[in-house]
């Protein structure tokens, strides 16, 4: 299913802008826009209060603005960046009051990419009489207070928050939804049947004729956060559906085999309508063993719709994988039988839903781990002593590669090496990371996967311990590309002696991936506060 090659040639690389000065080294929100009628490319970011406007010429990939803005106060907190109709908004919401008596607001205001400029001052979408608090895991902003998402064709826009309440008391879910000149269509707060601790958001989203699903966790026991054999996590999964004309929502429940149901679910939208898809990861509790992992999808839209689920086999799993892994696996098998263990994969959360130009869904989901790496300080001054800092970073290893029919059925499944790590928190395009972003490419048979590795003897058959990278911020460029009809897939590595103005190719930063178009992708490499754009062929 892999075949390795050799290096990226130097012919890889199409164009290259002049290097600019870096504002800042901490990138939130990061957002690309590509006007190519135009013949400029438009990016927005956050840090440190300051929301940045750039813009670039397509064709020269020369900085022409770059402009900052001190915008927000300490009870300000940007929310979201979305594109709708052509243009581009920022939402953002106010805390005011005093504390416990918050009372917060939602506000939207417009950029002129053209001018690196905003039109005109904020506006008010809409206010409430409370504090508001941390609604889904999906959800990008430093408050994560309002999570907001457009129907697929942009005409809507739903927003959903949650009451701030005490922990004993049934929790409040709120949504409303909006018109693309946020008149507002309608609202609803939905009290669930559930305390706020036995209850935690996963996601949402709408659909084109303006009904909301939302997913959550439903905790059996008062011991969701722990993960140990003795309290191992009881929870199922349940989603809603919440009209506009009606005032009782709709109400399905994902039993896979198993209350012990790990990692994560996520809605995406497709022309047909709203889609939830997840993963099951099931996990050994007092010599009780379930199986194996799995892939689903389910939709909501239909009250028949059944769960279909997807084993991840065997073979997939050991691809890549130590031997020393491999016989554990097999051990326990024999010891406990074929039909009490199956092989599964630990540590596995949902990376990426994408929609494919045909229609069908890419599911990217990725397995993480953290890691102690104590930092060593010198201290003392008469008697030379060290001091050890514990340091925790995330690891993140093998991805998982599913393309998902227009039926729901599974075209295949691909596991993918892929060795990050960092301490470094990234957010792309709504999604919280712990590392650096993947970029999906799509062409006609073909989807490329464009990423940094962080280790040094990382290779297809691998099997000793990899060697980190000194500086973990960078790493080595590589580039999959997946068939789309069998999922066979070929890797190929940019060649660490490659130089542009001095600047090696690894030190691409896939987290501020700019844009692609036809052939081509564009990326920021920077060092030592320098930047500067490149373009470069990824088919040749």
């Amino acid at each position: 299913m892999l075949a390795q090659k050799k290096g990226l040639e130097n012919n890889k690389v199409l164009n290259e802008g002049e290097a600019y000065k870096t504002k800042t080294a901490l990138v939130n929100f990061y957002k690309s826009f590509l006007f190519e009628e135009d013949n400029f490319i438009f990016d927005v970011f956050f840090s440190n209060k300051s929301i940045y406007l750039r813009k670039f010429n397509l064709s020269t990939l020369n900085i022409e603005e770059n402009i900052s803005y001190e915008l927000f106060s300490k009870e300000v907190s940007l929310e979201k960046i979305l594109k709708i109709k052509d243009r581009i908004f920022i939402f953002y919401s106010l805390r005011e009051g005093e504390h416990n008596n918050y009372k917060e607001s939602l506000h939207y205001r417009e950029i002129d990419p053209k001018t690196c400029s905003f039109k005109g001052e904020g506006a008010l979408l809409f206010k409430t009489d409370f504090e508001v608090t941390s609604v889904y895991e999906s959800g990008y902003s430093s408050y994560n207070n309002f999570e907001i998402k457009l129907s697929v064709d942009s005409e809507l826009l739903a927003v959903s928050y949650k009451i701030d309440k005490l922990k004993k008391e049934n929790a409040t879910y709120c949504y409303k939804v909006f018109g693309t000149d946020f008149s507002l269509k309608w609202g609803k707060d939905i009290k669930m049947p559930y305390e706020a601790e036995y209850l935690e958001g996963i996601d949402f989203s709408i659909n084109k004729q303006g009904d909301i699903f939302s997913a959550f966790y439903v905790y059996k026991n008062k011991y969701k956060y722990y993960t140990n054999s003795k309290l191992q996590k009881d929870f199922e999964v349940e989603i809603y559906k919440i009209e506009a004309s009606s005032d009782k929502p709709y109400n399905y429940t994902i039993k896979i085999d198993s209350n012990y149901v790990a990692n994560s679910v996520k809605f995406v939208q497709t022309e047909e309508g709203v889609k939830c898809v997840g993963l099951s990861s099931f996990v050994a509790y007092n010599n009780r063993f379930f199986g194996p992992s799995s892939v689903f999808i389910f939709n909501p839209q239909d009250s028949t719709s059944e769960i279909k689920n997807h084993v991840i086999s065997d073979s997939i799993i050991y691809l890549n994988e130590k031997a020393s892994t491999i016989a554990n696996h097999e051990a326990i098998k024999r010891r406990y039988g074929e039909g009490k263990y199956k092989s599964y994969v630990s540590d596995l959360g949902i990376e990426r839903v994408q929609v494919l130009e045909d229609g069908s869904i890419l599911l990217v989901a990725e397995q993480s781990r953290t890691v102690n790496r104590s930092a060593v300080v010198p201290t003392g001054l008469l008697v030379p002593s060290l001091l050890y800092i514990p340091n925790f970073n995330m690891m993140f290893e093998s991805a998982y590669f599913t393309k998902i029919n227009k039926d729901g059925s599974v075209a295949w499944i691909n596991k993918l090496v892929k060795k990050q790590e960092t301490d470094m928190q990234i957010t792309v395009d709504g999604y919280n990371k712990l590392g650096k972003d993947l970029v999906i490419i799509e062409d006609e048979n073909k989807i490329n996967i464009i990423y940094n590795d962080h280790l040094k003897n990382l290779s297809l058959n691998n099997t000793k311990s990899p060697k980190r990278l000194k500086n973990r911020r960078n790493g080595v460029l590589v580039k999959y590309s997946i068939n789309k009809t069998s999922g066979n897939s070929n890797k190929e590595f940019f060649s660490k002696a490659n130089k542009i103005n001095d600047i090696k190719v690894n030190q691409f930063n896939t987290s501020c991936f700019i844009t692609h178009y036809d052939d081509s992708a564009i990326f920021e490499i920077t060092k030592n506060y320098n930047s500067h754009l490149v373009k470069f062929n990824i088919n040749k």
